[in-house]
């Protein structure tokens, strides 16, 4: 009885292997490849100033595949917030999911269609709530455009608008940056440093003397004329239902008027120069690891000083805060050996420190979080 029951189990046991396989293979054999482009675009919130539909961020990912175990790699473009070429850390194809993890901030999980020509799913930022992406195939995506050089929009004779201008909106500083092809058409980006957000991809309309600076995204746009006698493009940033009153003026340099030499230091305890720091992921709620931040800090001619913070390693693809990009400081203070600088706008950040030996030592706070952090002189500067 014993070997007969035996023999039963052997048999009911392979049967269901043989039942597995079976099944493995058809779903191997129907599983549709995922390696190629893809294209989507996601909501941002609020209606776009051309048609009041939804603003949009539109982005590009492009997969391949690694090996026959279906290991993937992936890069990302975002068209509209000028990123190219954001390399994801890991990407896992169990069908029908599909995983990508993008950064410590990032994730996408979506499920493919028996098709094997659209992906849905959602995309997480740390801290905020998930919301719906939908990835399509296609054979000819979209490309980013290369970010501008600054020879590329230098003023030059014969072309109007080529150069870097710059306007507030109320008290927030914009800038453009124009370049004017030889074909007579234009490329152009929008720097919003103060609130993280440079490079954004802007589409130029000129009909003399009528111009339009349209963000790709439709978030907002320029609209004005230019004023030959003045050289002033005179007119409303309109976002949503706002329109308000804006004047650009083009300036000779876009870096503006610091030099290297005002991030010189004389002496071990001077406060201008480039700093540099490393922050435990832990304290951020993130895996191990580090993160690196860097502190420029310039000595003014009148007195005073500026300083700017550049994240690194926070080189989020999608997120609108753009990082990593310098965002300059609201407000600097030292009084030896103490230093205060705020950072407003979207990131209220403080940072109490004093400069000792050589080290500013203190805490950063990003809200209610606070964060011991030393920043130490970068090597050879």
């Amino acid at each position: 009885m014993a070997a007969g029951l035996g023999a039963a189990v052997t048999l009911l046991v392979g049967t269901s292997l043989a039942a597995t396989e079976k099944a493995e293979t058809a779903q191997n054999e129907t599983r549709p490849e995922i390696q190629g482009a893809w294209e989507g675009a996601w909501e941002l919130g609020g209606q776009n100033v051309m048609d009041a539909g939804p603003v949009q961020a539109r982005i590009v990912v492009r997969l391949a595949k690694t090996n026959e175990n279906y290991a993937y790699t992936g890069v990302g473009d975002n068209l509209d917030w000028g990123r190219k070429g954001f390399r994801f850390r890991e990407v896992v194809y169990r069908h029908p999911l599909v995983q990508m993890e993008i950064s410590d901030w990032e994730s996408y999980q979506g499920t493919i269609n028996k098709e094997g020509t659209e992906i849905s799913g959602k995309y997480t930022i740390a801290g905020n709530p998930p919301f719906p992406l939908t990835l399509k195939r296609t054979a000819q995506p979209a490309t980013a455009p290369e970010r501008l050089r600054e020879s590329d929009y230098a003023p030059r004779v014969g072309s109007d608008l080529q150069g870097y201008w710059t306007g507030k909106l109320g008290g927030l500083p914009l800038s453009w940056k124009i370049a004017e092809e030889t074909n007579e058409t234009f490329r152009a980006e929008m720097d919003n440093v103060e609130q993280g957000a440079p490079h954004q991809t802007v589409a130029v309309t000129y009909f003399a003397p009528s111009v339009r600076l349209l963000l790709t995204t439709k978030s907002g746009m320029f609209e004005g004329d230019l004023n030959k006698k003045t050289g002033e493009l005179v007119g409303h940033w309109i976002q949503g239902p706002q329109s308000t009153p804006m004047t650009l003026r083009r300036v000779e340099n876009g870096k503006g008027t610091l030099d290297e030499r005002a991030y010189i230091p004389s002496g071990t305890n001077d406060l201008q120069g480039h700093w540099k720091t490393k922050v435990d992921k832990a304290l951020l709620g993130l895996p191990k690891g580090t993160l690196e931040a860097t502190l420029h800090i310039a000595k003014l001619p009148k007195g005073g000083f500026a300083a700017t913070l550049h994240g690194v390693d926070y080189d989020a693809m999608f997120l609108p805060t753009n990082l990593p990009a310098d965002v300059p400081a609201a407000t600097v203070e030292y009084t030896p050996p103490k230093v205060k600088m705020i950072w407003r706008h979207n990131f209220d950040y403080t940072f109490d420190a004093e400069l000792r030996d050589g080290k500013l030592t203190g805490t950063v706070r990003l809200g209610n979080l606070p964060l011991p952090m030393v920043f130490e002189r970068m090597a050879g500067k």
